[in-house]
C-alpha cells in the first residue's frame, strides 16, 4: 500500500493502479478505496463512475470510512448514479458506524 501510495504522490498512476488494483482483489479496503478513487476522476485509467462506486461499495461494506462517506455524497449529489436520499443517507449512516467502531484507534491500529 505504502508503495503504491508513493507512487500516486510522485504521479505515478499507472504504477499506484496496479498496486492498488491487485491489494483491492486481495480484499485491502484502503486499496479498494483507493482504486475507486481512481476510476472515479480517471486517473491512471479511463474514468469509469460504474466501477468507481463499485470499488467504493467493497471498500465501505469491508469498513472503510472514507469509501462510505464518499458514496453518501455520491448518492446525495447524483454523481454517475441517480439521486438517491434514502441511498445517501443509508451510506452516511454506514459511515458513522464505521468511525464508531474504530472510535480511540489510530489509524495504524494503536490505541
Amino acid at each position: 500500500y505504502e508503495e503504491a501510495s508513493n507512487a500516486l504522490a510522485r504521479g505515478d498512476q499507472q504504477q499506484a493502479l496496479r498496486i492498488f488494483k491487485r491489494l483491492a482483489r486481495q480484499e485491502d479496503a484502503a486499496s479498494q478505496y483507493q482504486l475507486g478513487m481512481l476510476y472515479l476522476f480517471g486517473q491512471g485509467v479511463d474514468q469509469d463512475l460504474v466501477a468507481g462506486i463499485e470499488w467504493l461499495k467493497r471498500a465501505a461494506l469491508n469498513g472503510d470510512y472514507l469509501a462510505a462517506n464518499e458514496l453518501g455524497q455520491i448518492y446525495m449529489t447524483g454523481r454517475g448514479v441517480a439521486v438517491d436520499e434514502a441511498e445517501a443517507i443509508r451510506w452516511v449512516e454506514q459511515a458513522s458506524r464505521i468511525a464508531a467502531q474504530n472510535e480511540g484507534v489510530a489509524e495504524d491500529g494503536c490505541e
